[in-house]
């Protein structure tokens, strides 16, 4: 089965909605049921990249060849299929620096594994030297990394595996000048404390709706939203399950190659949930089998 793994890093703050209010936050980002960890669903990434399809491509059979058509009495299933989109680094407001890119074991974990089921063959050991809650691996040379109100010990990380790390999250990202940042940015932490940052330390935003009444304004509602904040790296896969789609599936990849921009979630005109994309490439590989 031809696959592809797809690099998503967000360019504007990405509203992935749930659909539902969680206590204080009117509008939460979408999550992981048993992890809380946020996510695109793979039906919202069909959607998006149908669109995108339609719109830069404009032919109708192609994108039905893609994703599918639901006409009157004429039903076909697309030819590619769209995994979730997962998270794979998570930017944290720092005092040791701008920001940190937070991951964990479990988190490349679950990469490693896609990318074996997407036919491509990825090693990140850190198995050997996993941190525990409180520590923080990173190529820091504080002691101490504060990370939101926290900080964490720093303790030394194994160079060859994370520079094999950093060499894989390039492939994810296309941008060199981002690439330059992941050695001094990425921070390991046990997976007990992402989770944390992941569940309570997004941005919220307080939005409201202004009428006017007699000259003067007045807010006629009030709601909070939930973003995954600028430069969230997320991916997915796209696989081609019908061979009779071939064609289409290889139209699809050179346009993302070509318009390398997709929008995802909601709160478009307000320019919220630009990503770009990039196809995941290892050693001069390609992320397809």
């Amino acid at each position: 089965m031809k696959s592809t793994i797809v690099g998503l890093l967000a360019e504007t703050a990405l509203h992935p909605g749930a659909g539902q209010s969680r206590g204080v936050i009117d509008l939460p980002v979408a999550r992981e049921h048993v992890t809380h960890y946020p996510v695109v669903f793979g039906s919202s990434i069909k959607g998006a990249f149908r669109y995108k399809m339609l719109t830069d491509s404009g032919d109708a059979e192609v994108v039905n060849a893609i994703f599918g058509k639901e006409d009157a009495g004429d039903t076909t299933a697309g030819g590619v299929l769209f995994s979730d989109a997962r998270l794979l680094l998570l930017p944290v407001r720092s005092l040791s620096g701008t920001y940190v890119w937070l991951t964990c074991p479990h988190i490349l974990e679950r990469f490693v594994r896609d990318a074996t089921r997407a036919g491509v063959s990825v090693s990140i050991d850190i198995d050997a030297n996993t941190p525990a809650d409180g520590f923080i691996m990173t190529r820091s040379q504080t002691a101490k990394v504060y990370v939101e109100e926290r900080y964490f010990e720093r303790m030394p990380v194994n160079a060859v595996a994370f520079d094999s790390l950093i060499s894989i999250l390039k492939g994810l990202i296309s941008d060199s000048r981002v690439q330059q940042r992941l050695e001094s940015q990425v921070g390991i932490v046990s997976d007990a404390d992402f989770a944390w940052f992941a569940k309570y330390g997004l941005q919220v935003v307080t939005r409201n709706v202004l009428k006017s009444e007699m000259g003067s304004k007045s807010s006629s509602n009030l709601w909070c939203e939930e973003y995954l904040p600028q430069d969230t790296l997320l991916y997915s896969m796209f696989m081609l399950r019908n061979v009779a789609a071939d064609e289409a599936y290889g139209t699809l990849l050179d346009t993302l190659a070509e318009k390398s921009y997709v929008q995802i979630g909601g709160n478009e005109t307000i320019g919220q949930g630009w990503c770009n994309i990039t196809r995941f490439q290892m050693n001069q590989g390609a992320g397809e089998a």
